[in-house]
């Protein structure tokens, strides 16, 4: 009989409490250990308190799987290069997995990002020995307001197959992060190529709907701090941070961008995760009003 391989959840943490919660209960009858890093700092380099440290007692049920990373010596200057500092913190993990074997799983994800838990159950029960990218629907400001916006940074893979969590997130392409225009878009027509060679011949395979990315589940205040403290700086503008701005769009189902993308509430039915569908009271204050149980 083969030794079950372990699975390894891993992901960067800022202050999403309720999402981590989220994801604990979800993943939990699937995944070995839970792999959370925290900053003491923002990817922009601001000082910030260790939330899950603060607020660890609420997650007791899951203490004996989760293991907290700290990360308090990035060297990164994030005026010089903010995207380092984020890469800094989510290549952290492997502090937390120095004992996962070259047959383990890991997943690797934002906190946000939470694969379905049978395709986790599937992929491991194939001894798959492919890359698994995960396609999933975006729901923006509630758990129930669904984007047209599919996102397929969650990867899972065989631990001997990941040289890094970075590298793997990005999988199949080249990081388009980088202030060259020229270069931004030769990486783009590079990992387009790379991704139809990956897929013809096996080494990695898409599943669609695959999960659910729930994001920007905060009030106005905190999303305005986290567009000032995130990455992404081309969108630290006052129309994307502004309080007033933030009211307007998550009041009128607006893309916090002005992306393109379509918003609109859904019942939350039997296409969510049964956590949410059996807690929706608990989750009232990020599920829109007409749809709450």
């Amino acid at each position: 009989m083969r030794k079950k391989n372990k699975v390894f959840d891993c992901f960067p943490f800022y202050n999403e409490l309720d999402l981590l919660e989220i994801r604990l209960n979800i993943l939990n009858d699937v995944v070995d250990y839970f792999v959370l890093t925290e900053s003491t700092r923002t990817f922009t380099g601001k000082p910030k308190p260790l939330y899950y440290d603060k607020n660890k007692d609420r997650f007791k049920k899951f203490s004996h799987k989760i293991r907290h990373v700290i990360v308090d010596d990035s060297e990164y200057d994030p005026n010089i290069d903010v995207w380092q500092r984020e890469f800094d913190q989510k290549n952290s993990v492997f502090r937390g997995i120095n004992d996962c074997k070259d047959d383990d799983f890991v997943i690797v994800s934002d906190v946000d990002e939470i694969i379905k838990p049978d395709l986790v159950s599937k992929f491991v029960a194939k001894n798959s020995n492919t890359i698994a990218i995960i396609k999933q629907p975006c729901y923006y400001y509630y758990l129930n307001c669904q984007s047209t916006e599919v996102f397929d940074k969650a990867k899972m893979a065989k631990f001997k197959y990941i040289k890094s969590p970075q590298q793997i997130r990005a999988y199949p392409k080249f990081s388009m992060h980088n202030s060259n225009k020229i270069v931004q878009t030769l990486f783009k027509w590079c990992g387009s190529i790379r991704k139809r060679i990956c897929i013809k011949f096996g080494s990695c395979v898409i599943y669609e709907n695959g999960g659910w990315h729930f994001t920007y589940m905060k009030s106005p205040e905190e999303i305005s701090d986290k567009i000032t403290d995130f990455s992404h700086t081309e969108y630290n503008l006052d129309k994307f941070t502004s309080i007033n701005s933030i009211q307007s769009r998550m009041k009128n189902f607006k893309d916090p961008y002005d992306r393109g993308y379509q918003l609109k509430i859904v019942e939350i039915d039997n296409s969510f995760p049964d956590y949410i569908v059996n807690n929706q009271k608990k989750y009232s204050h990020i599920i829109f009003q007409e749809f709450k149980a």
